[in-house]
């Protein structure tokens, strides 16, 4: 996933919602997905590829607006705070039963 991946999705959400998302939530994100694809847990399998997340990332930035009750700017902690509730919900990969 590029900074380009993540700012298309940024703009599609400026776009149909005139809500943005800042500079620093465009980097949580990025590291966050860049993180797991280079130290993925051991239990996980095999990462499915960027493609599946996304698809997803407009979604889940409106997601974001929403439950959050975003206004004008997505920010750092509304991520993470929408993140903490849907992390183990959005994440791609099947972990084997320990």
């Amino acid at each position: 996933m590029s900074r380009q991946d993540i700012q298309a999705a940024a703009d599609k959400l400026e776009d149909s919602t005139g809500v943005e998302v800042s500079g620093q939530a465009k980097n949580i994100i990025f590291y966050v997905v860049s993180a797991v694809e280079t130290d993925p847990h051991p239990a996980w399998r095999q990462w499915p590829g960027k493609s599946q997340f996304l698809e997803s990332l407009p979604e889940y930035l409106s997601s974001v607006v929403e439950e959050e009750r975003v206004k004008r700017k997505v920010t750092t902690f509304d991520v993470l705070h929408w993140l903490s509730r849907h992390l183990e919900g959005i994440c791609p990969i099947e972990k084997e039963r320990w």
